[in-house]
C-alpha cells in the first residue's frame, strides 16, 4: 500500500499546476461534501430513499426511511465536525500533495523512533504543567486552563487591539463570521468606556419650558 501512495504522489508531481487544482477540487468534493447530489444516499446503511428534513446550524439534514437516522451532507466525512473553511481544507489537501510529513507538525512528538503530531492529552498535560509553575509564583491564572483558552484570548485580544472582525475570522480559519462575533467579540472595559465617552454631553444648562405652565406639563404627560 506505501508504494502505490508514493507511486501515486509521484506522479502528481509532474502534473502542471491546473491538473493539482483540479484534483483538489475533487477531493474537497469529497471531504466537505459540498459537491453531492440533491438528495445523496444515506452514508450510515446506504439506502436511497431519504427526505430533506429541515436543517441543522442552518445545513441540510436529511432523514432516511431505510434506517430512520438523519444526517447532513458531511455526515461520515473529516469535515463533519470540522469549523475549518474550504481555503484551510485546500490548503491542507495541497501540503499532502506536496509531500509535506508528519515532521511538519508545529507540536509532534518522536515515540521509538516514529513521529507523529503531539495529542491533545499530551499538550493538556504540558500547559496544566506549567500553568501549576506560573501560579506558584504568584500569577493569577483561572484554575482551569486548556489549549482553546489560548486561541480564543489570543482572538478577544486582537479584536480589543482594534483589528477587524473579518480578519479575526480569517485568522481562526471560521466559516462564518457570525461564529467569531458570538463567540470571540468580547468588548474590553476601554472600548466601551470610549463608545460612552464619544457621545456628546449637553453643557449648556437648559431651562424646563413648563415651569409654572401646568397646561403644558399636562399636554407632555398625555393628560391634555
Amino acid at each position: 500500500m506505501k508504494n502505490k501512495i508514493a507511486t501515486l504522489f509521484d506522479c502528481i508531481k509532474t502534473l502542471c499546476e491546473s491538473d493539482i487544482e483540479r484534483i483538489i477540487s475533487f477531493v474537497l468534493g469529497i471531504v466537505s461534501a459540498n459537491q453531492q447530489p440533491d438528495r445523496p444516499a444515506c452514508p450510515h446503511c446506504g439506502h436511497a430513499h431519504v427526505i430533506k428534513y429541515g436543517h441543522t446550524k442552518e445545513k441540510q439534514r436529511f432523514f432516511c426511511h431505510g434506517c430512520r437516522q438523519t444526517f447532513l451532507y458531511s455526515t461520515g466525512t473529516l469535515a463533519y465536525h470540522s469549523h475549518f473553511s474550504r481555503s484551510i481544507w485546500a490548503d491542507f489537501i495541497r501540503d499532502t500533495l506536496d509531500g509535506k510529513t508528519l515532521d511538519d507538525y508545529l507540536f509532534s512528538t518522536t515515540i521509538k523512533g516514529v513521529a507523529d503530531r503531539m495529542s491533545v492529552g499530551n499538550a493538556q498535560r504540558i500547559i496544566k504543567k506549567y500553568a501549576a509553575q506560573v501560579r506558584a509564583e504568584g500569577v493569577v491564572l483561572p484554575e482551569s486552563v486548556h489549549c482553546h483558552m489560548f486561541r480564543r484570548t489570543r482572538a478577544t485580544n486582537l479584536y480589543q487591539d482594534g483589528v477587524a472582525i473579518e480578519l479575526v475570522s480569517t485568522v481562526l480559519g471560521h466559516a462564518r463570521t457570525d461564529t467569531t462575533k458570538n463567540y470571540y467579540a468580547k468588548a474590553s472595559v476601554e472600548q466601551l468606556r470610549d463608545v460612552l465617552e464619544s457621545v456628546p454631553i449637553p453643557t449648556e444648562k437648559e431651562e424646563p419650558l413648563w415651569v409654572g405652565n401646568e397646561d403644558e406639563i399636562a399636554r407632555r404627560c398625555g393628560l391634555r
